[in-house]
């Protein structure tokens, strides 16, 4: 399907609740810039299930703790969508050792008493 690069942009951000405005810098291995140098190279029609972007497959665009960034599938391409995971979700555990995995492979924390390292403990 033929589309604007930058339209198609816009849409993976409004689609994760971002606004140009909350874009960091955009980036890839070679340059970075900001949102209105990239609106700039960005109004583009490319055809994005048969060729690669002028941007290449480490563009990423980066917001306070999500960015958006290329990829290339069997040639689709499109945004992928990432956030910093937040450690406020997790329980802290300075002891890794009590850490392991049940019968069905989730990791599980381990108390004192059932660790089976609490020899480590």
């Amino acid at each position: 399907m033929t589309v604007f690069f930058y339209e198609e942009t816009l849409g993976a951000l409004e689609k994760h609740g971002h606004k140009p405005e909350e874009v960091k810098y955009v980036f890839n291995k070679d340059f970075y810039c900001s949102w209105g140098d990239f609106y700039r190279r960005a109004t583009l029609l490319y055809h994005n299930h048969k060729d690669w972007t002028a941007f290449g497959p480490t563009l990423m665009i980066v917001g306070d703790n999500w960015w958006l960034e290329r990829y290339n599938f069997s040639g689709f391409e499109g945004w992928s969508y990432g956030e910093v995971p937040s450690k406020d979700k997790q329980t802290y555990n300075p002891n890794i050792d009590c850490m392991g995995k049940d019968d069905d492979g989730h990791l599980v924390h381990y108390d004192c008493n059932t660790c089976p390292n609490r020899d480590r403990c």
